[in-house]
């Protein structure tokens, strides 16, 4: 199983960085979580895109920078099985599919939603979770201006974008080999429904991790900023800034 990070920044798109999204291969499946500006880099990976006949997408929440890239999907051959989970009425007041058509329909974008593949499938998530064939994807409620949702994907990843730091994402993240988890300031700043890595770095401390790498990165950070977060964690070996492009392996 490989990860591949399309986009690692957060709100603004950049030279540096594209909005949220990421790639999870499996032998079976392709999956993206979320689809922000990111989705635009799924062209350099043509080769794992064209061995599988679905492709899976699961969205955390519905901000634009990370839904706004669903429009770049009609770029790829449509001889695909399309198939999409997101918080639907559970978390808010209609369901994915609603939500999702509300945005890919005139007169923002001229091609409705369910003619994106030859087969388009678009379900609610509960808190209960779901399955991707045998892959079992956990949802943990999370705090933020808007529901959102981080997700675990067996005992590989825990992703945990827009949300304030909760103890319940680092107990969960424990299962797994790897926590991508946001990070939108170094010091503790008021930013509600973002997270700081001085208050990441309290609770890893408090409840440790076996890797995490930092995601949803505020657009404005120059190098020194960077530098600055990854300070805050006493220069831990397992802590890093995720870089679009980045690869990472889960299992073999």
């Amino acid at each position: 199983m490989k990860l591949i990070l399309l986009g690692s920044g957060g709100w603004v798109p950049t030279p540096r960085r594209h909005t949220c999204s990421c790639l999870l291969a499996t032998d079976t499946q392709l999956i993206l979580i979320d689809s922000g500006s990111g989705l635009s880099r799924l062209a350099e990976y043509r080769e794992l895109y064209d061995r599988c006949d679905t492709l899976n997408i699961i969205y955390t929440h519905y901000h634009l920078d990370h839904t706004a890239g669903l429009s770049y999907l009609p770029n790829w051959p449509q001889k695909k099985r399309l198939r999409i989970w997101g918080p639907g009425t559970a978390f808010y007041p209609h369901s994915c599919r609603d939500i999702l058509s509300t945005l890919i329909a005139p007169p923002y974008f001229p091609r409705p939603l369910e003619n994106f593949a030859e087969q388009v499938e678009i379900q609610d998530y509960t808190a209960d979770g779901f399955a991707i064939d045998d892959l079992p994807v956990r949802v943990l409620p999370q705090q933020h201006s808007q529901p959102s949702c981080g997700l675990t994907f067996g005992a590989f990843l825990h992703y945990a974008t827009d949300t304030l730091p909760l103890e319940a994402t680092f107990q969960r993240a424990q299962e797994t080999r790897l926590l991508l988890h946001e990070c939108w300031s170094a010091p503790r700043l008021p930013s509600p429904g973002h997270s700081s890595a001085e208050e990441l770095s309290e609770l890893a401390s408090r409840i440790p991790v076996p890797r995490m790498v930092l995601i949803h990165i505020n657009p404005t950070w120059t190098e020194a900023d960077e530098a600055e977060a990854l300070q805050a964690f006493g220069g831990a070996p397992h802590v890093s800034i995720a870089q679009d492009g980045m690869e990472i392996e889960l299992a073999g």
